[in-house]
């Protein structure tokens, strides 16, 4: 059946990917603009702007259009209804990547202090692991909402680092006026149980597979589920327990059919399902259903509407990485000589992580495919960062030993070569180089940071050129973030009393640890988008690939 448009006081509709479900939640929104305060709630920054700009287009006038992501809900509420607060009036939200960073500085400041006063706890939590497994496991648990019962039952000394360590995090957010997505769920919970409801009287849930326990207490208590109140309210809810992802954050089935039971418990209550789907080939939805049917509980069998014939190869062997990225070119370029009328823009490689992203966007540059990558963050965690960093710390230090066994591996030294470099005397490294057979060694040496550089940028300008880093990295993205480095480099050297080695360390700090710079902004290109599948959620493309259905899996959680 398609998705029932003639909508109920309270609905909750399960419906197929491709169901047309961002339609209907237009639709309904537009239905209630005049008929009080409603809000659409979803998941991402990005479905927010794109159904808000629908919502406005349908309507065709300046309307009040409500709609935000989950925690944006929250902030909402903490700002209408301040009294008696516990949080800052004037309060910024912190993001999951500034979130972390403050937790990191929470916990190294507390390991520093337990360290330098011998504290007994802290030196039995040594026994326990290295320092570095120690900042990771304290990490966690100052990230972790629960109380730690458990722990101080197990391991009291350290619950009471851990503790200091939560506190120490609490202190710097209180410090800064700042909360974090916990902090605001945990406060928006609390206002709304006050208040007893009355902050909206229609929400419209997008994504309800992905919804966790506190979210949906949190919606329920705003009283839309009530058919006794005085005022019009309404509750719809749009999801698929076959698209669920954010199980990381405690989204369930079992909360998904709560809803649903919720709903069908009112009088009047509908629920509905859409099997239809409105967006992919024939070939796909077989192939779809020929996979999941019978297999995913949650899976519901899709009924395909578009008549076109579409294709699914699949390529099922033993490949090397090298191998694998042959065949997935071999696959772009052939699509795009027999569709004319695409781009490289209608092809999408969607991948589980973003550990390889930089890999395939160098291995299908270099093979004529152009890619255009989609998450902008990790900057220093680039390959072409790292190896210019790891470059520029070798030719500034002769004595940089792991630097220089980096950059030499890099320009094709061959392992056996390497061996032989790293042994004896002389202890420098550009003296090291005469072992090398072939002109290269030569070439390098004169590569050197000496006080006959002229200026620091000229010299980078230089090392760049004389390694072949370009040719190294040719994507387009690589060659801004390389660009990018040597601006940072040149920026930071102009402040009094700047030093290069400082500098390198701060930056092997942010290789460890900071994972949140972004990278360099290039104008948009036309080529293969790489994404992870969290990121192509709701996103249409003519052509997709998944080059890594071989992937272990968590066996901690269900293979699906």
């Amino acid at each position: 059946m398609a998705v029932d448009d003639l909508f109920s006081r309270w609905q909750f509709v399960e419906a197929v990917a491709g169901a047309g479900k961002t339609t209907v939640l237009v639709n309904r929104f537009c239905s209630i603009v005049d008929q009080g305060v409603g809000v659409a709630i979803t998941y991402t920054n990005k479905s927010t702007y794109e159904m808000k700009r629908r919502i406005q287009e349908q309507l065709g006038r300046p309307a009040p259009v409500l709609v935000m992501t989950v925690h944006q809900f929250c902030a909402m509420i903490l700002r209408l209804y301040p009294f008696n607060s516990t949080w800052p009036i004037a309060f910024s939200v912190l993001d999951g990547v500034a979130a972390n960073n403050l937790r990191r500085q929470a916990v190294a400041a507390v390991m520093r202090e337990r360290y330098r006063r011998a504290d007994a706890d802290w030196l039995f939590a040594l026994t326990l692991g290295s320092e570095y497994q120690l900042e990771a496991i304290l990490l966690q648990l100052v990230a972790e909402t629960k109380p730690l019962v458990g722990l101080k039952r197990s391991i009291p000394e350290l619950y009471r680092v851990a503790k200091a360590a939560r506190l120490a995090y609490t202190n710097l957010k209180a410090g800064q006026g700042v909360l974090d997505f916990d902090d605001l769920m945990q406060q928006a919970r609390r206002v709304v149980r006050k208040v007893g409801g009355g902050c909206v009287q229609h929400v419209l849930l997008d994504e309800a597979q992905d919804t966790n326990g506190d979210q949906w207490d949190l919606i329920q208590s705003c009283g839309v589920l009530d058919p006794g109140v005085s005022r019009e309210t309404s509750l719809f809810i749009v999801g698929d327990a076959a698209q669920s992802i954010y199980s990381f954050q405690g989204a369930e089935p079992g909360v998904f059919y709560a809803m649903a039971t919720a709903i069908q418990s009112i009088p009047g209550g509908k629920v509905t399902q859409s099997t239809h789907n409105y967006r992919c080939s024939d070939s796909v939805v077989e192939f779809v259903n020929n996979v999941f049917d019978g297999w995913m509980p949650e899976f519901q069998c899709l009924v395909p509407t578009t008549g076109k014939k579409g294709s699914v190869q699949c390529c099922f062997m033993p490949m090397t990485f090298d191998g694998r990225m042959d065949a997935i070119a071999a696959y772009c370029h052939a699509y795009i000589a027999e569709n004319p009328g695409r781009s490289w823009a209608d092809i999408a490689l969607l991948c589980r992580k973003k550990k390889l992203f930089s890999a395939y966007r160098e291995a299908l540059t270099a093979r004529g495919v152009p890619c255009s990558v989609q998450d902008r963050l990790g900057f220093y965690q680039q390959p072409e960062v790292r190896f210019l960093i790891h470059a520029i710390h070798a030719f500034s230090d002769p004595y940089a030993h792991e630097a220089w066994v980096a950059v030499l591996e890099k320009l094709g030294v061959s392992n056996s070569e390497l061996v032989g470099l790293v042994g004896g005397v002389p202890l420098d490294w550009p003296s090291r180089l005469d072992r090398l057979s072939g002109d290269s060694a030569a070439a390098w040496q004169s590569l050197m940071l000496d006080s006959n550089v002229d200026s620091v940028q000229e010299w980078l300008n230089e090392l760049v050129m004389g390694l072949g880093v370009w040719t190294l990295f040719p994507s387009p993205q690589a060659g801004a973030n390389i660009r990018q480095l040597v601006r940072f480099a040149v920026a930071a050297l102009a402040f009094p009393g700047a030093a290069l080695p400082s500098i390198i360390d701060s930056w092997y700090d942010a290789m460890r640890h900071d994972s949140g710079s972004e990278q360099a902004m290039m104008a948009v290109t036309d080529g293969v988008y790489i994404m992870t599948m969290h990121s192509a959620k709701g996103l249409e493309f003519e052509c997709v690939v998944l080059p890594e259905l071989d992937a272990s899996f968590n066996r901690s959680k269900s293979p699906v």
